[in-house]
């Protein structure tokens, strides 16, 4: 089954939870979409997840790739 990924990540967006853990502001959450790179590393996560969740990856994939991106930010940070 196929999910409608903007969908999902303008749902998680507009969560109170996640305005406490991110690093971005409500403006700059409003911005973020698929195509551009927030610099933040649970919004990437996120991403990636979703991403994967919603092309039909199991549980594992979407957990490796996710792994992947945190690792990739990290080295960066």
């Amino acid at each position: 089954m196929r999910y409608d990924r903007n969908e999902i990540l303008r749902s998680f967006l507009l969560s109170s939870a996640l305005d406490k853990e991110c690093a971005l502001t409500n403006d700059e959450l409003s911005d973020v979409d698929f195509s551009r790179d927030s610099k933040d590393i649970l919004i990437e996560s996120l991403k990636t997840l979703l991403i994967a969740h919603s092309s039909g990856d199991g549980e594992q994939a979407c957990f490796k790739k996710v792994n992947v991106k945190i690792e990739e930010m990290s080295k960066s940070v």
